[in-house]
């Protein structure tokens, strides 16, 4: 993972979230969030999540995690998880405002 924002990968990245969310037509998408810890260790990742959450809003997704949240309240990545774990809900708006954006 890059340790700048590669702002050509980022634009693609959320014009292909974007596209995915669209094709979702008569229910709400679901998102899995699992970006892990790394998000601490990468400056742009923070607003990379909160342009996730905001486009996300736009279609009405419902966001889920697996298994136990971080120490820090982030979603874990799926390497870390048990292969059974399942999917609970994960409030989006909470996490950006009281984890991303203190």
């Amino acid at each position: 993972m890059d340790n700048e924002l590669n702002e050509e990968l980022h634009r693609e990245n959320m014009k292909a979230f974007r596209y995915i969310l669209s094709l979702y037509k008569e229910e709400k998408p679901s998102v899995w969030a699992a970006w892990g810890t790394i998000i601490e260790k990468r400056d742009y990742l923070s607003e990379c999540v909160l342009t996730m959450a905001e486009i996300g809003k736009r279609y009405g997704a419902r966001w889920y995690t697996a298994g136990k949240i971080s120490r820090k309240g982030h979603p874990h990545h799926p390497l870390y998880l048990k292969k059974d774990s399942p999917l609970d809900s994960f409030d989006i708006d909470t996490y950006c405002t009281d984890i991303l954006c203190k």
